[in-house]
């Protein structure tokens, strides 16, 4: 988010009618997107931790829901501003020169007002109320209390003319403010939507397991032993490579052809390398938490494949099939991941 108090600080506009400063127009739906903000940073960390738990993403949904809200509210008000700004704008130059020296007069008078009463209450203070210098010193204190009233009636009969110009300047700034919000908005609305995706991956992945352990009931009851057993491991893949995918585009926001493509890398792996498509997804999965892109996974999966596959003979004692089963890529990868490789990477 920008810092909305220093760029736009200064600027007096009429919203619906009113006029006032655009920060304090501003206040309420500023504090509304802080606070939006701060929840779902809490939501983020615990998301780092269980990336497929679909209470923190539905938490997520609901919040990036209201921030979405809350954003679109903010950039009515600001072009609702800017609307009012280009009216008055081209006036900056000649009510500044109007305004100025009335400002002046304003800030030196209000100067010695304020001695005035100083030395008015320095008077009152030893006793001497009762000199004819305290009674001259009143009367100054009147005539001076009027002409500021005076100056500050002709400041406002100068805005009344012109309305509230805004500087070049300040116009500038408030454009770079609505786009930077229209930023800012777009960004949510991408992350809404990523979340949509992933609570309906993990929900679909859901069903299908449903579905493949209620078919397996049905054909257990009429394969042999042997041929049970054998489906049931390949069903198990299949479920785990899913699984994987699900959580790869949960944590990483891949949709689409981003996530079709991983998914083709994924089993491409599977079919050229000593690890399964479903070892090759769960390499995705590690890679996606230790913060890489879906580009970057689908040019790096190659080179992090390889590497546990050279590490593991160097790394690890003779192990026997049933010990290699048991080791999986997945936990070796992730010490790879958090040892040797960047997480900029």
């Amino acid at each position: 988010m920008s810092s909305i108090g220093n760029r736009i600080k200064g600027i007096t506009v009429a919203i619906n009618g009113d006029t006032t400063k655009l920060q304090t127009a501003l206040k309420q739906v500023n504090g509304n997107i802080r606070n939006t903000q701060s929840q779902l940073k809490d939501v983020e960390r615990l998301l780092r931790l269980d990336p497929t738990n679909t209470d923190l993403l539905a938490q997520k949904q609901k919040l990036l829901k209201q921030a979405v809200s809350d954003t679109k509210d903010k950039l009515d008000t600001l072009k609702k501003a800017s609307e009012e700004a280009a009216k008055t704008k081209d006036k900056y130059d000649a009510w500044k020169a109007k305004y100025d020296p009335i400002k002046k007069k304003i800030e030196e008078t209000t100067d010695k007002l304020k001695k005035l009463k100083e030395k008015s209450a320095e008077m009152e203070k030893t006793g001497k109320v009762d000199t004819t210098a305290y009674q001259t010193l009143q009367r100054e204190i009147e005539e001076t209390s009027a002409d500021l009233t005076t100056l500050r009636q002709d400041a406002k009969n100068v805005t009344d003319e012109f309305g509230h110009p805004i500087s070049p300047q300040q116009y500038d700034a408030l454009q770079r403010e609505i786009i930077e919000t229209e930023r800012d908005l777009e960004s949510l609305q991408t992350q809404a939507r990523q979340t949509s995706t992933a609570i309906d991956c993990i929900a679909a992945t859901g069903e299908k397991m449903k579905t493949v352990g209620a078919n397996m009931k049905t054909a257990g009851q009429k394969m042999l032993p042997v041929v049970t057993a054998v489906g049931t491991a390949a069903v198990k893949t299949s479920a785990d490579f899913e699984s994987s995918m699900s959580k790869v585009a949960a944590i990483s926001g891949a949709t689409g052809d981003d996530l079709e493509a991983l998914t083709a890398k994924a089993r491409e792996m599977g079919s050229k390398t000593k690890f399964s498509a479903s070892e090759a997804a769960s390499a995705l999965e590690y890679m996606s938490m230790a913060g890489w892109s879906p580009q970057q996974m689908l040019e790096g999966l190659d080179g992090i494949m390889n590497l546990a596959a050279a590490s593991l003979p160097t790394r690890l004692p003779p192990l026997g099939l049933k010990q290699r089963i048991v080791l999986t890529l997945p936990t070796y990868l992730l010490r790879l991941l958090l040892t040797q490789i960047p997480m900029s990477a």
